[in-house]
């Protein structure tokens, strides 16, 4: 199938759905019995207060534990096929990352942090090792797309993506969850309610996933892309009195997994093509990659409602991650040269929130935040027992690089709302903040001097201010149907490249300075025939100055070097659209699509040339729709069914903007492709019968249910590797649940 023809089956698929979510009216016959069970009212708390998700005037999405459910998604990766304009990389270690519209990145290294902010009910989980949290006992999953720096701390400048827990209930609950599916896939689940006197509960889940991998290593019959990890979590509530509530939380996370490497394309050098292990999803290199984490966190909560009707929030929270990976960058099965990092960050914040009463003409909550992150890393390389293959050097030599950075934030930040006119709503906010940055870095490049790599050391500190308000005017042409207008700013703070640096940018181009957006979005939202019907769209413009942008620069010979700079303009445009109908009883429609157009100019792409075009990893459209249906079967079972088709569009993978590249063959030169990704389609369905109370249920599930072969991604890696990245292959299985 051509990229035209899944482009235009993807569109065909999408406008069906929207013409069926679009008739409502005509299934009047259907009575009463046909209204939605709701009227579109979830809840969500983007802006830090309990609202309707059609009330809040800011491109958001909702995604529930019944769409979680529905979908088989098990951590944050699998999210990012069904939300408009954005893009969540799957992986568990430096690779992870969010972009949302267009922008984020990956934070490779201690020093660079991520542009998404992800948070657990409202606490910042930090790099991108501890972003891909495991979805066990999740309520909600919140993702406010554009700048949220009025109200969520640390670089929130792309948006934020906010996971609610299920918070501990008066009632005696108890959930089981076994599935198995191909590749040895095997998952349990399970989590307890327990009331333990008036006004006090717990709930304590877990989960333990594992899963064989997709990457064969022939060289030794290992498989990278596995998963295997322990997940917990815990939660104490007490109402202290009727006017204080306390919430005790803890979670962590184990995993022990090998890394995705992706399809190797090429020898070493990036010269020919690779030869050795030519079948797709398979490598021969003499390390597989491992990538370890050990996660965990605590935070406390009080709530203080006082007589006035005023709310008074005290959030603590302290995290700890672990990471260390180690890979094989010259991607050979000879024992050649290999790296190992290790990073570990320790992050207190506390945050006070004062908020007005709800429901009134003028409402307001005003906060302070304190944020501090100890971050260490060592990061080593290795020459092998055969490195004098590649490097003509003596066997076994170590390049050592050790870093810290101490990062402290002090912010205040409002956001209020006053009733210009009964249908007008004036909406204003704002964060000052104050990020001050110590970092230290030692390097020793000295005994392989033709990787050019540093050597010295380093320390330095910087501090960042920033002013960042948002102005929004909320027009409600009814109860149900507002229309709004936003204009909002955030910053992402500078910082380090404390990675393997060339002797050339070593100390002086190490530091780079902050990033700052300018964010102009139009919007109309509502719901409409008693809830029938739900829809939200968005049309935006961000403009960012002084871009972060992480990139491998080629430094000739075959060497490479991570680079961070700033780009002097990046500007984001485009819109979406997202909608639910239920028609009929027991049907539920759902679509979604967002077309983008992502820019960049003035950006170094070597000493000599300044280059411009399409920032990377920014689809330029994406597209989703899901057909959900239930209905009684007798004997008071319901069988319930979903289909869900996912579209993304066609984007770069690097700044350079290419389409292939020509390379060496044993019949002679060849070209192949590189950096282009073209669009790509696939499709996930799940069909359950189960009790109509919900007591069991069981399920097939499958992912990827067409086999579709598509590329995620490309990569050049430190000697000039080519990679191509892969999506998951087809993935199948059974599942019980059980609820008490």
């Amino acid at each position: 199938m051509t990229n035209r023809t899944i482009y235009r089956a993807g569109c065909a698929s999408l406008a069906l759905a929207l013409m069926l979510a679009a008739a409502p009216a005509q299934a009047q016959d259907a009575g009463t019995d046909a209204a939605a069970e709701d009227d579109g009212a979830i809840v969500v708390t983007a802006q830090r207060r309990e609202e309707r998700l059609i009330d809040v005037p800011v491109s958001i999405a909702a995604i529930g534990e019944d769409r979680i459910t529905a979908t088989g998604a098990r951590d944050v990766g699998d999210l990012g096929s069904y939300v408009p304009n954005v893009v969540i990389a799957e992986g568990t270690g430096l690779g992870s990352g969010v972009a949302i519209r267009g922008v984020g990145a990956a934070s490779r290294n201690i020093g660079f942090d991520s542009r998404v902010g992800v948070y657990l009910d409202g606490v910042y989980l930090g790099q991108s090792p501890a972003i891909n949290q495991s979805l066990v006992d999740i309520e909600r999953v919140e993702v406010l797309r554009g700048p949220q720096g009025a109200l969520f701390g640390k670089n929130t400048v792309a948006g934020a993506i906010n996971l609610v827990t299920a918070k501990p209930t008066d009632e005696f609950s108890a959930y089981g969850n076994v599935r198995y599916g191909n590749y040895d896939a095997w998952s349990l689940t399970g989590r307890v309610n327990i009331p333990l006197a008036e006004g006090v509960a717990m709930k304590l889940s877990g989960s333990r996933n594992k899963r064989d991998g997709f990457i064969h290593n022939i060289f030794d019959n290992t498989y990278g892309d596995t998963v295997d990890t322990w997940t917990w979590r815990g939660q104490l509530r007490i109402d202290a009195t009727p006017n204080l509530q306390l919430l005790i939380s803890g979670d962590g996370l184990i995993g022990r997994e090998n890394g995705n490497l992706g399809n190797v394309l090429t020898n070493s050098t990036g010269t020919t093509i690779d030869t050795i292990a030519p079948g797709r999803r398979e490598i021969a290199v003499s390390r597989t990659q491992s990538n370890d984490r050990t996660l965990w966190g605590t935070s406390f909560d009080a709530i203080l409602s006082l007589d006035s009707g005023h709310t008074l929030k005290s959030q603590t929270s302290y995290r700890d991650t672990k990471f260390r990976t180690i890979h094989d960058p010259d991607y050979s099965p000879f024992d050649i040269f290999y790296i190992d990092y290790r990073d570990r960050y320790k992050q207190f914040i506390e945050e006070l929130q004062f908020v007005s009463p709800g429901g009134q003409p003028f409402e307001y909550l005003a906060g302070l935040y304190y944020y501090r992150t100890d971050a260490d890393t060592t990061r080593l390389a290795y020459t092998g027992s055969q490195g004098n293959l590649l490097f003509g050097s003596p066997n076994n030599t170590t390049l050592p690089s050790a870093g810290t950075v101490l990062t402290e934030n002090i912010a205040f930040y409002a956001n209020l709302t006053y009733d210009i006119l009964p249908n007008l709503e004036l909406g204003a906010g704002f964060r000052l903040s104050r990020e001050t940055k110590k970092a230290t870095f030692t390097i020793n490049g000295s005994r392989l001097p033709v990787l050019g790599i540093a050597t010295g050391s380093f320390a330095d500190k910087r501090k960042d201010e920033d002013f960042s308000p948002s102005v929004t005017l909320t027009y409600k042409f009814s109860p149900e149907i507002s229309a709004y207008a936003r204009y909002a700013e955030g910053y992402k703070s500078g910082g380090y490249n404390l990675d393997f640096v060339s002797s050339a940018s070593f100390p002086n181009g190490i530091e780079f300075d902050k990033e700052t957006v300018k964010n102009y979005e139009i919007g109309l939202k509502g719901s409409v025939e008693g809830g029938r019907l739900t829809f939200a769209l968005a049309g935006f413009i961000a403009d960012y100055q002084d871009f972060q942008i992480n990139q491998f620069r080629d430094l000739g010979g075959g060497r490479t070097a991570i680079v961070i700079g700033n780009a002097a303009t990046v500007q984001t445009k485009g819109i979406e659209f997202e909608m639910t109908a239920r028609p009929v009883r027991g049907l539920t429609l759902a679509g979604g699509i967002g077309f983008l157009d992502a820019t960049y100019d003035n950006l170094p792409l070597d000493p000599t040339t300044i280059v411009g075009g399409k920032l990377p990893n920014a689809p330029d459209a994406q597209a989703s729709g899901s057909i959900e249906y239930e209905t009684g079967v007798g004997g008071d079972l319901m069988l319930r069914g979903n289909f869900t088709y996912t579209y993304r569009g066609n984007y770069f993978s690097t700044i350079s903007n290419g389409r292939q590249v020509t390379v060496g063959s044993p019949a002679g030169p060849v070209a192949i492709p590189f950096d282009r990704v073209r669009g790509f389609s696939y499709a996930d369905a799940r069909l359950a019968l189960g009790a109509e109370n919900g007591r069991w249920e069981l399920a097939l599930f499958g992912r990827n249910i067409f086999n579709n072969t598509y590329v995620e991604g490309y990569e050049r890696d430190f000697f000039g590797t080519m990679i191509e990245a892969l999506g998951d292959p087809r993935t199948y299985g059974v599942e019980a649940t059980f609820r008490f």
